[in-house]
């Protein structure tokens, strides 16, 4: 991937609430700390179908499009806004290769955090690697839902694939508070 940027620490305010909204606040600085901010051109391709993926990346501003190459023929899959992450079905396959390619559908910024990185979060910081994998785990399962069960046909009859690929941030699951705030919740303490 060729970067516009691509810089430890180099956030905006709208990044940080971003995050925070996702994993809350003290998760959201551990993982902007491991970060670096790249941007992608209109057009410029993220990950290839098939090709190898060595990171997880959350959409900061624009949109990328997702599509699949079957012989000679690329299927647009959708697209995915701001919030949403790309690379977790690398993370969770040993293959480490992408699903799908990824290229941005308008000029983007994107948090890029490599598997290195995160796996360095799983003994350095496992709550917020735990924190993090209930974010992705819902992406990753809606994205399947979509194309599972909503297909959609043509007026020939031809199956098409749906566009709308982002998971609603308020479907997303919320856990603002962590262990401490359930066990104060549990005991009436809260």
């Amino acid at each position: 991937m060729t970067s516009k940027e691509a810089e430890r620490g180099t956030w905006q305010a709208d990044d940080r609430e971003l995050l925070i909204g996702e994993v809350g606040e003290t998760h959201a600085a551990v993982l902007l700390e491991r970060s670096t901010a790249c941007g992608l051109a209109n057009g410029q391709v993220l990950l290839r179908d098939g090709g190898p993926v060595e990171a997880l990346y959350l959409i900061l501003e624009g949109r990328l499009s997702l599509s699949v190459e079957l012989d000679t023929h690329t299927i647009r899959i959708g697209d995915l806004e701001p919030g949403n992450w790309v690379g977790m079905e690398a993370l969770f396959d040993t293959g480490g290769q992408s699903a799908n390619t990824v290229s941005a559908a308008e000029d983007c910024r994107l948090m890029r955090l490599s598997f290195n990185d995160f796996t360095a979060l799983m003994s350095d910081a496992p709550e917020t690697a735990c924190y993090l994998t209930h974010v992705l785990v819902p992406m990753l399962i809606h994205r399947l839902r979509v194309l599972v069960n909503d297909p959609i046909l043509d007026p020939a009859g031809q199956l098409m694939m749906p566009g709308e690929m982002s998971l609603p941030r308020d479907a997303r699951p919320h856990h603002e508070h962590g262990l401490a705030h359930f066990f104060k919740h549990l005991w009436g303490s809260d």
